[in-house]
């Protein structure tokens, strides 16, 4: 047998075990909707974190048509559904929500969405920010490293360029391609899949022991009609009070980076709705964090109204009952908070022109 024929046979052979693995990978993990995307269903996929759905899924926005886009932490993932969105606005919309984000984070997603919408679909573009003061941390607090959870996955497998022309993270490669390189890493997902689906079996097995010890040990997370103890609820303060620091320490860069993003939108023709979310009044009253974020929001408020298709709007009337924990909107309110925001997209008057 001739060289040639030899690796031809063993290329052949390879081809046809990764072709194998590719199906395996999506018997075990079938693909997600392909029309949409939404971050809180990335544990579903096969991409495990929410940036890594993202990164993955973006070429999703490449058609010509109107939508909408929701920006935002953790809070804007669970409390705007896209499907509630959806049905009241008559449109698609995507959810693009990370948790954990800051202002630099939320500005990096923008500027991929963007890249990622046809020139000709931006002025049918609706962006929808829902912010509340844990996005205003800073930089040198939430990254430390100068990285941010977008930037290292980004430049994970090079499939993004990290500062492109425009000073943004850019597609090295077209739509279509991004959908095939995701099809192709698959089966080398499989394996962090698995590790990270380790995690909850960890957590349940540690709960178990400890209760069997005797240990009072809850597990928190969307309920209706979970309450937060006092303990609870002090953890929760602690947990803000060591992310953000003291209100002198705050600096002015997320809410500058709020500005820049704004006029950035602005400039492609598109729409943003910056969307002040709720926060039960007991969180209010533990710490001053949000009285020192609405008076800077209210200062900044008329230099944003001054830019072209952006609106500021406020997300209000909740009760401490409608949240699970000290930011969350319990399930029962979610179709509440998408009556509103979809309201607030049409007919909203936040700002005066």
């Amino acid at each position: 047998m001739s060289a040639v024929r030899f690796f031809s046979l063993v290329l052949l052979w390879l081809g046809i075990v990764y072709a194998l693995a590719i199906a395996a990978s999506l018997l075990y993990r079938p693909f997600a909707d392909l029309r949409g995307i939404d971050t809180a269903q990335s544990e579903k996929s096969l991409f495990a974190t929410e940036t890594k759905y993202l990164m993955f899924s973006l070429g999703r926005l490449n058609y010509p048509g109107p939508r909408v886009i929701v920006l935002g932490a953790s809070n804007a993932g669970t409390g705007l559904r896209p499907a509630m969105l959806a049905s009241r606005l008559g449109m698609p919309v995507y959810n693009l929500s990370v948790g954990g984000s800051n202002a630099h984070e939320i500005g990096e997603v923008t500027d991929l969405a963007l890249a990622n919408i046809p020139a000709n679909s931006w002025k049918q573009t609706i962006f929808v920010d829902g912010i509340w003061y844990g996005q205003f941390e800073s930089d040198r607090r939430r990254w430390p490293d100068g990285q941010t959870d977008i930037d290292i996955e980004a430049a994970r497998y090079h499939l993004y360029l990290l500062d492109g022309p425009a000073g943004h993270i850019e597609p090295r490669l077209p739509p279509l391609a991004m959908d095939l390189a995701a099809l192709a890493m698959r089966p080398f997902l499989i394996g962090l899949k698995l590790y990270y689906s380790l995690d909850p079996v960890i957590t349940d097995v540690r709960t178990w022991v400890l209760q069997l010890l005797g240990n009072k040990v809850r597990v928190l997370g969307e309920s209706d009609t979970l309450v937060l103890t006092p303990a609870e609820r002090k953890l929760a303060i602690d947990d803000l009070i060591s992310r953000m620091g003291e209100l002198g320490q705050w600096d002015r860069g997320g809410f500058d980076g709020l500005v820049a993003m704004a006029h950035d939108i602005s400039a492609h023709g598109a729409r943003l709705i910056i969307l002040d979310l709720p926060l039960p009044d007991w969180h209010k009253r533990a710490i001053g964090y949000d009285a020192e974020y609405q008076r800077r929001m209210a200062a900044l408020k008329m230099q944003l109204c001054a830019i072209p298709n952006v609106g500021v709007e406020t997300l209000d009337g909740f009760s401490d009952d409608d949240f699970f924990d000290y930011v969350h909107p319990r399930p029962r309110v979610k179709e509440q908070w998408a009556q509103k925001t979809a309201d607030l997209v049409a007919h909203g008057h936040g700002c005066v022109r």
